[in-house]
């Protein structure tokens, strides 16, 4: 590993031609700020993999073509985990050459995960920041992305970029006051998809310990969307909650409000007031529950979120309904995330935040772990839709075992009229998308043998329903079993067996089997 201590002494110039007006003052702030002498650590990586697959194009059996595919990927990890600033940065550039002729496989991809937290000015001004690349389906009726990037059939590299410099004021015990600023991009390098942006502003006014068993809240915000390709929107909120605990971490909650979308509607209301009525529980730092019920102007509203801990084993429930597009899915992704279920597993054992983070990452690049364990399949389409979304998860850990089963069931139902020349509509026809359900389900076992190997089994199944054309569905199944090798801390080996099938709306089935060696050094 290599450590690299920077002092940052002036900075000459920023551009703003590159970033939005706000950037700049936030990155200026950052940079002067007394973490300027914080300590990073670089960390250069690179893999090698070796890919025989009998499907590289995931076509139909008579057109499939049988592919040797050779991967390269530099990468580089940065890490700082000082007083004042958090920050994790994960690259990775891969080059893929294949035998034969043919444009059913790629030639290269990038991967990207970042996240940073700086406390800019003591208790009173700090950023936040992301930035991501990833793999998603154009169509959730394609072919999916499984254990196989570099197939090139029904994908997109989705960038996402997400700045937000925040401000907040203590009034004593009397008032806590937040604002915020953020600035959101969404990049498919698709031209049909088109690229988007948000800036948003909110505040929030909540009370303090003055209070005691009665709390409130103000909250204002509002979204401005610019699309290159479709024009503007814009979304508005305004509410007021309030709260009584009672016994026991137990209390009642209540919000109303009003919020409005402008959006061209396919014939509902795009606004209107909203309330609901729910509770808190909190019996110990292990265990909380909440639950809301309500009315906004598309109709009844629910909320659910549970989360249970114990020594050996984390339990997630949660359940809402939104409005929301593909760009906002893709900021937000609605998914059980990996790492925040691995590491509600090892809390018990690694107390310490920072090194059980170390631990987790370590975990899931050892075992090519998703980010995700079982995720809604959204489509790239600019049209808002009402999502229904519910998730579940358990996991279980012992001394030499994990075990993680997760789920998903959802609803999408279009709200704004179709734009032309969405990439879905052209892989299956304009109301093919309007209407879906969604169901999901993924288990992964992990073994820890000896010798410093691991036997990694991931099993997953999801299915599609569109209820605008009849009988039109599709299914992917994905099942991996690998086993790695941990030669030292800096060298991991491993041997990789994956099959995948499943069909499209085109009532295609596709199949897909491929056995891979892969090489992974850090330096």
């Amino acid at each position: 590993m290599i450590t690299t201590t920077l002092e940052i002494s002036r900075i000459r110039s920023v551009r703003s031609s590159v970033f939005p007006p706000a950037v700049p003052v936030a990155l200026l702030s950052l940079l002067l700020a007394p973490m300027a002498r914080a300590e990073f650590k670089f960390q250069p990586t690179v893999g090698l993999r070796q890919t025989y697959t009998d499907n590289a194009g995931l076509s139909r059996d008579e057109d499939a073509r049988s592919r040797f595919i050779t991967q390269v990927s530099p990468g580089f990890s940065l890490l700082n985990n000082s007083a004042r600033l958090t920050l994790r940065a994960d690259y990775a550039l891969n080059y893929y050459a294949t035998n034969g002729d043919g444009d059913d496989t790629r030639t290269t991809r990038s991967q990207l995960r970042a996240a940073a937290r700086a406390t800019l000015l003591d208790e009173l001004l700090f950023f936040d920041g992301s930035a991501s690349i990833s793999q998603q389906a154009i169509s959730a009726f394609g072919p999916q992305v499984n254990d196989n990037d570099y197939v090139r059939t029904n994908r997109a590299d989705v960038k996402t970029l997400r700045l937000s410099p925040s401000l907040r004021h203590q009034f004593g015990n009397t008032a806590l006051l937040q604002a915020r600023y953020a600035h959101e991009t969404v990049d498919s390098g698709r031209a049909l998809f088109g690229r988007s942006s948000t800036d948003t502003v909110s505040m929030n006014l909540s009370s303090g310990r003055s209070f005691g068993r009665i709390g409130w809240g103000l909250n204002l915000s509002e979204q401005q969307l610019s699309e290159a390709r479709f024009g503007d929107s814009s979304v508005r909120s305004a509410s007021a909650n309030l709260s009584y605990m009672m016994v026991g971490g137990f209390s009642l909650t209540g919000v109303a409000g009003y919020d409005e979308y402008d959006y061209q509607s396919l014939g509902g209301p795009t606004k209107g007031k909203f309330w609901n009525l729910g509770f808190n529980w909190a019996p110990s730092a292990r265990t909380s529950l909440s639950a809301s019920a309500g009315r906004r102007f598309f109709g009844d509203s629910y909320s659910l979120r549970g989360l249970h801990r114990s020594r050996r084993s984390v339990w997630n429930i949660s359940y809402d309904d939104t409005v929301s597009n593909a760009r906002g899915q893709s900021v937000i992704p609605a998914g059980t995330d990996t790492a925040a279920t691995i590491d509600r597993l090892l809390t018990a054992q690694f107390p310490d935040p920072l090194l059980r983070a170390q631990v987790v990452d370590a975990f899931i690049r050892a075992n090519n772990l998703p980010p995700t364990l079982a995720d809604n399949l959204h489509y790239l389409s600019n049209r808002y839709s009402l999502y229904r979304q519910l998730r579940a998860s358990a996991g279980f850990n012992t001394a030499r075992t994990t075990f993680i089963l997760s789920g998903f069931g959802s609803r999408r139902e279009a709200l704004s009229e179709p734009l032309e020349g969405s990439p879905a509509i052209d892989l299956g026809g304009l109301t093919l998308n309007d209407n879906v359900r969604q169901r999901g389900a993924s288990a992964m076992f992990s073994m820890r043998l000896a010798g410093r190997s691991t036997l990694n089994v991931s099993l997953s199944n999801s299915h599609t329903t569109s209820e605008s054309v009849r009988g039109r569905e599709a299914s992917n199944t994905a099942l991996r079993v690998a086993m790695t090798r941990r030669f030292s801390q800096r060298a991991n080996a491993s041997v990789e067996l994956h099959t995948a099938k499943g069909s499209t709306s085109q009532l295609h089935e596709y199949r897909e089997n491929a056995v891979s060696a892969a090489l992974s050094l850090t330096f």
